[in-house]
């Protein structure tokens, strides 16, 4: 089998090292191979040679596909010099691609062949490629404001580059993108930064932002092995449609919305980044002047202190929406847990690292071979397309709610609605290639492990504090909204089939009104069967704990549909990021120059906000509950997720019990028997040691 992309790709750095660092360390570019490696055989897959690329190429890179990688992913300046003049390459004057110059048969080379082509082009007429001098950006030259982040005077004086010279604009902005380490610790402070985003553009930024986000997008589809394009979707809709901090809590004065949309458009990207960074809120706001609230009817305050709540002002933005359920809810939210280190001490105990003994894929398939082999027979009668359909992705970014919060990025789906039908169809095209084998194939590992990040919010669970005097926590994850979008366009053809797979067991998903079902079903067996005995099993912490292994192997036999986007989120050599708030207290980060936000790392379970999590935990548990069902047919067995209910003969509670018990364990479940519970509708007395 075809290793996957990110195996084949270079190992990430965590510890937040430069790229400068990794190079004075290995003494050559990173993610390139040795100068003196042997030459890659014919037929023999191949690493592409340019720094921090990671694509395996099918061949060697000489042949077609290798040629092609290079002119759709790099410029010239990219490939090292040996391949350069091994393949004979050189860059074309319209946009820098490295072609070859070696003649065909036709008496022309492709080289020659692409810059008539790129002659003749509608956007190339009376746009003369300029100098780099001309361009104002030398080529190779550091990027300005990645490291000093020096305001610019007068930004929206500059020359709109992006319209009247499209090669200089985009010479600058690939320049500018270079100059930031291709790890995930390089990207983090720039793409998961702590800017706000609008929830729309507004009026005055519309039209540039439906110019630069679609050109981002189209750059993304058209290029997706390039993982700058990728950088730059993430990274526009900070510098562009930022939420500034009050005055008193920014650290200097936002540039105006014309000046902001001036310094993109004119390719003066350090401005831009410089101006998001200046205006950051901060972890803990500065006390700024409090709005004056609405009055309840007779004139009473809506607040306690006559303030708007942070709910009330949320709940007001989903009615405005057209949601208006979801405001109801906003108003009756948990509260946002202190943001402490000793809550994120806590928090990190809810998600704990992966450590051997754990379920693997291999100890999966020797347990559960008969689970594993009726969902491949399933598999062959279920309807569901072995490719996502195109009006699967339409229909996902039509159904995508309003209002809901965004990712790391800050990239909502109001930004996305804003870019009109160009655009519109562009992003239709990019979640079609999300959510297919292109993102394991073609996206490179450090972009699909960002894409794959999620901002984490911890809410305070009901009934006071826990023994240890924190608010017992409760996580909510929030995913970059594409990748939202990729999960929800699976979910859509496989929901039906997947409740017939999990039916009757396992009825967490594709079921309407499923805890009154559950209740209903309930209460006729135990009206039948007065003697039994109803017990009410919990799983401690389970969505967090549940193997992967188990799930993605369960679900991949039943719904081949799915392998891409799993293979890309959750099998790698790393998990995926959970992103907190800063820790004011931290160095700051030597990349970007401000403090690192906290995150952690996804190692077990499933990750928060995952619009596929429900399914995939109702899968592996649902392996549990299988066998649970197998070793006691007589008994009853329901389940909604990880919780469990079984109703079964007062005499056989204690064998239900430990069967549970080492079935959980077979999906890396925890059961908690202090938390089980047992009735008894005839009014049996509870065994001795046994939960009543």
């Amino acid at each position: 089998m075809r290793p996957t992309r990110r195996a084949a790709a270079p190992a990430r750095t965590t510890e937040g090292a430069s790229g400068e660092a990794d190079r004075d360390a290995l003494g050559v570019a990173v993610g390139a191979r040795p100068a003196d490696r042997a030459p890659a055989r014919a037929g023999e897959a191949t690493l592409c040679p340019v720094a921090n690329c990671g694509v395996l190429l099918p061949d060697t890179l000489g042949d077609a596909a290798g040629l092609k990688h290079l002119r759709r992913a790099h410029v010239i300046l990219d490939v090292p010099a040996k391949e350069v003049a091994e393949l004979e390459l050189s860059g074309c004057r319209w946009g820098d691609a490295p072609l070859s110059t070696t003649r065909t048969l036709g008496g022309r080379s492709s080289l020659a062949a692409h810059e008539v082509a790129g002659l003749v082009n509608p956007r190339r007429r009376l746009r003369p490629a300029p100098s780099p001098a001309a361009a104002g950006v030398g080529r190779g030259a550091a990027s300005p404001g990645v490291k000093g982040r020096d305001r610019a005077s007068s930004p929206a004086a500059a020359t709109d580059l992006f319209s009247s010279n499209r090669l200089a604009w985009e010479r600058a902005r690939r320049t500018f993108l270079d100059a930031i380490p291709a790890t995930d610790a390089g990207w983090a402070p720039f793409f998961a930064s702590r800017a706000r985003t609008r929830p729309s553009p507004p009026l005055v930024l519309r039209r540039d932002w439906r110019l630069l986000g679609a050109d981002a997008l189209a750059w993304a589809r058209r290029v997706p092995e390039q993982p700058l394009a990728w950088l730059w979707v993430l990274l526009l809709p900070t510098l562009l449609l930022h939420h500034p901090a009050p005055g008193a809590a920014a650290s200097a004065a936002p540039l105006a919305h014309s000046a902001r949309a001036a310094a993109l458009l004119s390719g003066d990207f350090a401005a831009a980044l410089a101006d998001r960074e200046a205006s950051l809120w901060r972890s803990t706001p500065l006390q700024v002047a409090r709005l004056p609230s609405p009055t309840a009817r007779g004139g009473a305050p809506a607040g306690s202190d006559g303030s708007v709540t942070a709910a009330q002002r949320r709940a007001l933005r989903l009615v405005r929406a057209g949601r208006l359920s979801a405001g109801a809810r906003a108003l009756t939210a948990a509260p946002v847990a202190p943001r402490t280190p000793a809550v994120w001490a806590k928090a990190l105990g809810l998600f704990p690292p992966a450590r051997p003994g754990l379920a693997t894929t291999a100890t999966v398939e020797a347990e559960l071979q008969a689970a594993l082999a009726a969902a491949a027979a399933f598999s062959q009668a279920t309807g569901v397309p072995t490719a996502l359909p195109r009006a699967a992705a339409d229909e996902a970014i039509r159904r995508a709610p309003r209002g809901s919060a965004p990712g790391p990025s800050g990239l909502r789906m109001e930004h996305l609605r804003a870019l009109g039908d160009e655009g519109q169809a562009t992003l239709a095209g990019l979640v079609n290639l999300l959510a297919g084998e292109a993102a394991v194939r073609l996206v490179p590992a450090v972009a699909a492990h960002a894409l794959a990040g999620a901002d984490l919010l911890l809410l305070c669970k009901p009934g006071g504090d826990d023994v240890d005097g924190l608010p017992r926590l409760r996580p909510i994850g929030m995913p970059d909204v594409l990748r939202s979008l990729a999960a929800s366009a699976l979910a859509g053809p496989v929901r039906v089939a997947a409740a017939r797979l999990l039916a009757p067991l396992q009825i967490a998903v594709g079921v309407p009104n499923l805890c009154e079902r559950v209740v209903h079903e309930v209460g006729a067996e135990l009206a039948h069967r007065r003697s039994a005995v109803l017990l009410q099993l919990d799983f401690r912490n389970a969505f967090n704990l549940v193997s992967m292994p188990a799930a993605v192997a369960y679900l991949l036999r039943a719904f081949p549909l799915l392998r891409p986007h799993l293979e890309s989120v959750y099998v790698g050599a790393s998990g995926p990021r959970q992103y907190g708030w800063v820790d004011d207290a931290a160095a700051a980060d030597a990349a970007a120059g401000s403090p690192s936000r906290l995150w952690l790392e996804v190692q077990r379970g499933v990750q928060r906000g995952d619009p596929l999590g429900p399914l995939l935990h109702a899968a592996a548990m649902h392996l549990a509950v299988l066998r649970l069902a197998a070793t006691h047919p007589s008994a009853v067995v329901r389940a909604v997720h990880d919780d469990v209910v079984v109703i079964a003969s007062l005499e056989d509670m204690p064998v239900v019990l430990t069967t549970a018990a080492a079935a959980g364990a077979a999906v890396d479940a925890e059961l908690a028997p202090a938390k089980c519970a047992a009735w008894s509708p005839a009014g049996a007395p509870a065994s001795a040691g046994k939960p009543a």
